[in-house]
């Protein structure tokens, strides 16, 4: 056994901590798969950069983009298609261009997802809690498959490191003889991250399929339609079933 890391796992968190919905995203790949995964994903942003005029540093924020929250629109040239009397075209410029995002991820052979969650009666600040037992059963689970699958591992998020409970969870495991899972999580900034931004694409869809709220009824079946085939597990996990 080498002891090398042969997977990466990229993660991002979805949810809506009112209503108790804690989720989380992930695409999973082999450390030697890591250049044509993302040599894949950066043909497929200039071909975003062809059809839609966005930029490859353009950064895809799922919650900005698919409500046209955004100030500024992530073209430089929309779409005379997709503007044309139409009031709402920065979410509907937004919403083709998150399908064609799961499209990318469904046919890049080199990649799996998963999405996990859990719900809880917990609000305000008493819902942290369940967030950290929740990513402590989520990194437990990645443990025990990379040591099914003999091999290591390292998780990258979202976010810029200052949440405790992702440090809590992964020094949690086994001792360091045991754990798969190596070091703490790794932080990467969404705007410079194309990893953290497909993580959060796999998250979002994750939780609208699960959470089917009427204003998100135009993504209830992006996660079958696209990242189901993706998934070995095929559902989402709850989370609350693991120990």
């Amino acid at each position: 056994m080498s002891g090398a890391i042969s997977r990466f796992i990229y993660a991002d968190d979805s949810g809506y901590l009112d209503k108790g919905w804690i989720v989380f995203g992930w695409l999973e790949l082999s450390a030697s798969d890591w250049d044509r995964v993302l040599a894949h994903w950066l043909a497929f942003r200039k071909e975003l950069v062809a059809d839609y005029s966005v930029p490859v540093v353009q950064e895809i924020h799922t919650t900005h983009v698919v409500y046209g929250r955004s100030k500024d629109s992530i073209s430089t040239n929309p779409p005379e298609r997709i503007r044309a009397g139409n009031r709402e075209w920065k979410a509907a410029l937004g919403r083709e261009v998150l399908v064609r995002c799961l499209q990318a991820i469904r046919d890049c052979p080199d990649i799996e997802v998963g999405v996990a969650y859990f719900r809880t009666n917990k609000r305000g600040r008493e819902i942290s809690e369940d967030r950290e037992l929740a990513y402590t059963r989520l990194v437990a689970m990645w443990d025990q498959q990379l040591r099914h699958q003999d091999d290591y591992g390292i998780v990258g998020m979202d976010g810029d490191g200052t949440d405790p409970i992702y440090y809590k969870a992964h020094r949690a495991l086994d001792d360091l003889f045991n754990r798969r899972v190596i070091e703490d999580p790794m932080f990467h900034s969404s705007q410079r991250s194309q990893w953290t931004q497909m993580a959060d694409v796999i998250a979002w869809s994750g939780f609208t399929h699960l959470w089917k709220h009427d204003s998100n009824e135009f993504a209830w079946n992006w996660y079958d339609d696209y990242l189901r085939p993706k998934n070995p597990m095929s559902d989402p996990i709850d989370l609350s079933t693991l120990p």
